[in-house]
């Protein structure tokens, strides 16, 4: 959630420093903008934010299996689990435990740390 709400506030923040004075609404809703566009971006900041949140269990040496059920819940919470999206997520948990446990990552038995 931390994760969301920066990528939220810095999409925000874009807004209020560019704001489109000439938008049409192009979806014609009577709305400025394209909610269309305007949800997938949201989508887009949710999968980065639970990507960033993967990176971070990571570091903080969770183990591969919490990896695992947090990928799967956002997956299902998000309505992801059969798209390419919720697959990429999965597999990301996957990839970032395997890269641990062959010591190639942060908080890995080999990896960078504070040894």
């Amino acid at each position: 959630e931390l994760h969301l709400a920066d990528r939220q506030r810095d999409r925000s923040a874009n807004k209020e420093v560019n704001p489109g004075a000439d938008v049409e609404d192009k979806d014609k809703d009577g709305k400025a903008g394209d909610d269309k566009e305007d949800e997938a971006d949201e989508e887009a900041d949710q999968y980065e934010a639970a990507v960033s949140t993967l990176y971070e269990m990571l570091g903080y040496g969770v183990p591969a299996e919490d990896l695992a059920k947090f990928a799967t819940r956002v997956a299902t919470v998000r309505n992801w689990f059969g798209t390419e999206r919720g697959q990429a997520l999965l597999m990301l948990a996957r990839r970032l435990s395997v890269k641990r446990d062959d010591g190639d990552a942060i908080g890995g038995p080999m990896g960078g740390g504070d040894e």
